[in-house]
């Protein structure tokens, strides 16, 4: 019976993905896509965190806000970022559609996955990746989407493990541009 539920949890993603894929390809054509890479800059608030054993432990639960500056007719983003999952994991993540600052606040957006679930991957030995995105549902005509600079979604982390005393651990998040 879980496994049910699962694959149509799975199928429906999958099938939103689709569709976010197809609309993508209807926005994002080559001269809007060298537009955005040419002039628009991700990046993660707070640019890092530094947690001590004495400050936080197993289980803390921290956020990452993903914003986006000076952006042109922005109708669709997905964002993946990288991570040292062997000490830190994604557990959810959030579309802040009240945030005024939200690039589609007010509007009816497409999120892959449906928030709070996050599609996540191990990549390699120590390496993980979660990546989410949202579209503007319908698509709107060209010049229709955001521009300027916003908040594009809200990641939350999760501590999974704490160094040995005498230890440290680190990790960088970074975003995955060639998946962003």
């Amino acid at each position: 019976k879980g496994e049910s539920k699962m694959r149509k949890k799975f199928s429906r993603s999958f099938g939103l993905l689709c569709i976010l894929i197809s609309l993508c390809s209807v926005i994002m054509t080559p001269s809007v896509y060298a537009l955005i890479v040419s002039s628009t800059r991700i990046y993660l608030d707070p640019a890092n965190y530094i947690f001590t054993t004495a400050s936080v432990s197993l289980g803390h639960k921290f956020n990452v806000t993903v914003r986006v500056a000076d952006v042109t007719d922005l109708a669709a983003w997905q964002v993946a970022i990288n991570y040292n999952d062997a000490i830190i994991n994604a557990t959810r993540w959030f579309e802040p559609k009240g945030d005024p600052f939200y690039v589609f606040y007010g509007r009816t957006t497409l999120p892959v996955p449906v928030p709070p679930s996050v599609a996540y991957s191990h990549t390699d030995p120590d390496q993980g990746q979660v990546i989410v995105s949202s579209a503007l549902f319908p698509a709107p005509p060209p010049g229709g989407g955001f521009s300027g600079t916003g908040t594009l979604c809200i990641v939350e982390f999760i501590i999974t493990a704490v160094p040995p005393p005498g230890e440290t651990y680190s990790c960088m998040l970074h975003i995955d541009k060639p998946e962003t």
